[in-house]
């Protein structure tokens, strides 16, 4: 977003300027996000199902280029 904004023509000063603004309004109010979220997490819970998901698609992508090619997958 800075350097949209320097190419349109807003000077750095200005931009700084934001910067500080946002830090100030900011600060005390972001926390730090876990180190590892539990087993049971919905984030750790979605990035398994993810990983599996991604596999069948794989397999799935195996097995079209098999049958693309008249062979089949193995």
């Amino acid at each position: 977003m800075e350097r949209r904004l320097i190419g349109e023509g807003l000077p750095i000063e200005e931009i700084q300027a934001l910067c500080d603004v946002h830090g100030q309004v900011l600060d005390g109010h972001v926390v730090a996000a876990p180190a590892s979220p539990d087993a049971d997490h919905p984030a750790t819970v979605f990035s398994r199902e993810h990983e599996v998901v991604a596999e069948l698609v794989a397999g799935i992508r195996e097995i079209d280029q098999a049958v693309a090619e008249g062979r089949r997958a193995a």
